[in-house]
């Protein structure tokens, strides 16, 4: 009789983790796979084509999926704001099944309260992260789920995110590279993701940068800026007029059917505060730059729980707080090839994380 796992997703991140999962798994005799999806999840399974349970309107007796299916393994996402992934986690404890998470960043165990019985983690720092949660470890400030299992201490796996595989198979845009080296001198490319609020100073200090840096010529600016906060009105126009105000080095808006990560490939430099975009660049070869400012560092912790990105703890990208020290990189970018080579160490860039995850439920299965 195959193993029942039930899968939870929310968002398309958590799609792009669980999806190339499900695709292993289903070629297991022993397992069998159902899906819970809501939010934009739900029509991506869909458009892969499998077979969901249902959504957030469907699903409104969480218990009776598990009194009707009997699974025997759950996984959820961990989505911000978390919906259906908590409720399922805390229903597992309570109906004592074994509960799984696969992390695509670091900290995300943290949006719910439910307690899992292992977490496939991202890297050694998110592993050391987990292994310190208090709900985790200690009674006196347990987690109010405690009395549903035996074990608070979930084990931890190192695997690296299913969603990164796809990263091992990246090439540059072709047109971006002949028009970059097409060039009689070739320019030195600064991918620029932009994110929230904290987009603004990040702007500010690699227009000033650039400025400062006598060859400001021999660099081209690739914005790629969030769709979400370029519909602020006040935000965009700061945006634009900051990029159209870079005389001395060229900027180039690329199309957005392009694909980031092929840009990626392409640049010397992704800049940021604290986009996830910094982990792919980094597994991509880009030199990752975490700009930091008051309010970046305020989004962050409001994100991410911390004021430093975890990269720069992990000396894989580089931390910025000013234009003179975003300056300095421009002068010499060759000062971040050992962020580079640690980078490419330490994360889990071989395209084999699924391979693993998968690995690990089914030991966890048993």
């Amino acid at each position: 009789m195959p193993k029942k796992i039930l899968i939870v997703t929310k968002d398309i991140g958590e799609f792009n983790v669980y999806e190339p999962v499900v695709k292993q798994l289903l070629r297991e005799e022993r397992c069998a796979v159902m899906i819970i999806a809501e939010g934009l999840s739900e029509q991506k399974w869909k458009d892969a084509g499998l077979m969901v349970i249902g959504g957030a309107e469907v699903v409104s007796d969480v218990a009776s999926i598990f009194t009707s299916h009997h699974p025997d393994l759950v996984l959820t996402g961990l989505g911000a704001p978390i919906n259906l992934g908590e409720r399922f986690g805390i229903a597992a404890n309570v109906h004592g099944v074994k509960l799984g998470y696969v992390h695509d960043l670091w900290g995300v165990y943290k949006r719910s309260s439910a307690i899992p019985q292992f977490i496939c983690v991202t890297d050694e720092f998110d592993a050391k992260l987990v292994r310190e949660y208090a709900p985790y470890t200690h009674a006196s400030l347990g987690n109010p789920h405690d009395h549903l299992v035996s074990d608070r201490t979930p084990k931890v796996y190192v695997t690296g995110s299913p969603a990164m595989d796809a990263l091992a198979s990246v090439e540059p845009d072709g047109k971006l590279e002949y028009m970059l080296h097409g060039m009689p001198s070739p320019p030195r490319s600064i991918l620029l993701l932009g994110q929230d609020e904290s987009t603004t100073p990040v702007l500010e200090h690699l227009a000033k940068a650039l400025e400062m840096e006598e060859h400001a010529n021999s660099f081209v600016v690739i914005p790629r800026l969030h769709g979400k906060f370029m519909n602020n009105e006040v935000l965009r126009h700061r945006w634009l007029d900051i990029l159209y105000g870079m005389k001395k080095s060229k900027v180039l808006f690329v199309e957005e059917k392009v694909p980031i990560r092929k840009l990626m490939r392409s640049a010397v430099i992704t800049l940021s505060t604290y986009s996830t975009g910094l982990i792919e660049a980094a597994m991509l070869g880009s030199c990752a730059v975490s700009s930091v400012s008051e309010i970046g560092r305020k989004k962050m912790a409001e994100a991410l729980g911390v004021t430093k990105f975890p990269l720069v703890e992990m000396d894989c990208a580089k931390e910025v707080s000013s234009p003179e020290e975003l300056a300095s990189i421009l002068r010499d970018p060759f000062q971040l090839d050992e962020f580079v080579r640690n980078a490419q160490s330490s994360l889990k860039s071989d395209g084999k994380a699924t391979e693993r995850v998968v690995n690990v439920i089914l030991e966890e299965l048993g």
